[in-house]
């Protein structure tokens, strides 16, 4: 009598292996996963029903049996073919910052129900930039993404969302970079940083903020981008609990009043790139010459890796000039549209 099988184990196995192989037939085809292939028709069937737009923006996703990791925004791994990078970015196809961009989203919102990327389940990256979103990603599961375990980036920013993000960004635990610069939020980064401990990228420029209610929480910060928002001096004391902060933008906030206290900054050992442009910043006469300016400047030297340093539009004078020559590793200098007259002390300075 002939078996097919040796043992009950093999035929098992053999079992196993054509399970597998019926799995893969059915759920990849023309090369990326039919889940996924859905979920991407589902989301340009979502834009058109809510913009009508004249000229289709992803010509591309066609049902038409193709590899939808071949289409336009879309990036696929190269194993089992999900999609692992998406890039929605500006898909009404908005001129950058005029007066016809800010109407057409005072006209028309896209109602995006942002559950339908659970179907993704091995994104890494999510761009939603410029596409007139406001809260109703909140609604429609923002919260329920934390359950992408390999989203690393979120990019929601040129959109009008406001502070009512917040509860629902604490859940995404995974993320490393999280882009939330021009939007409509104000006040407080609330402490959200138990669940984005792992967060590294960190961009709110052109908002409305002021502080954090627990920076400290943030340890793993590499890159932080306040540029035009509200912060002030007494925020400056908080950024010592940032121990890997390498890039630091601070350009065009409320820092007027605030006599230029570099021992707020020493702390930062790694600061690679600074900038305090637009601020009205000064060295006031009381520290100048042999007060504790003059101490500051010593201690500037503990900024071993700190290469750029922009200090344009402030109210800075040429005592600034020999206080930066602590720098030692320095390369690049702004300090345009400040007050410094006379010869630029060149020797020394780098």
């Amino acid at each position: 009598m002939e078996y097919w099988c040796v043992s009950k184990m093999k035929c098992s196995w053999l079992l196993f292996l054509m399970m597998i192989g019926s799995l893969i037939v059915c759920g990849i085809e023309g090369g990326c996963i039919q889940e996924e292939r859905n979920a991407l028709l589902q989301i340009k069937t979502s834009f058109i029903h809510s913009y009508v737009p004249s000229v289709d923006p992803l010509p591309s996703w066609v049902d038409d049996g193709g590899d939808c990791c071949d289409w336009e925004r879309v990036n696929c791994n190269t194993t089992f073919r999900h999609v692992t990078d998406l890039s929605l970015r500006n898909m009404m196809g908005m001129p950058k910052r005029n007066l016809y961009e800010y109407d057409t989203c005072q006209r028309i919102n896209w109602p995006l129900n942002i559950s339908v990327f659970l179907h993704f389940k091995e994104l890494t990256s999510l761009n939603l930039s410029r596409d007139c979103l406001d809260d109703g990603i909140v609604k429609t599961g923002l919260g329920r993404l934390s359950s992408l375990k390999k989203l690393q980036t979120l990019d929601l920013s040129d959109n009008s969302i406001t502070n009512v993000i917040f509860p629902s960004l604490g859940a995404l635990n995974s993320l490393r970079v999280l882009n939330l610069s021009s939007n409509e939020l104000k006040g407080y980064f609330p402490a959200l940083g138990m669940s984005l401990k792992n967060l590294e990228i960190l961009d709110l420029f052109y908002n409305y903020m002021e502080g954090f209610d627990q920076i400290s929480l943030l340890k793993k910060l590499k890159v932080l981008n306040l540029r035009w928002n509200g912060f002030n001096e007494r925020f400056i004391t908080s950024l010592s609990a940032l121990p890997m902060l390498k890039s630091l933008d601070l350009n065009g906030n409320e820092l007027s009043q605030w006599s230029f206290r570099v021992e707020e900054l020493l702390h930062l050992t790694n600061l690679e790139e600074l900038d305090l442009s637009g601020n009205k910043l000064n060295v006031t006469p009381n520290i100048q010459g042999k007060g504790r300016f003059s101490n500051e400047c010593i201690g500037l030297s503990r900024l071993k890796k700190l290469k750029s340093i922009s200090l344009g539009d402030n109210n800075f004078n040429k005592s600034i000039i020999s206080c930066l020559s602590a720098l030692p590793s320095l390369n690049t200098l702004d300090l345009s549209s400040n007050h410094l007259r006379g010869s630029f002390p060149i020797q020394g300075m780098f």
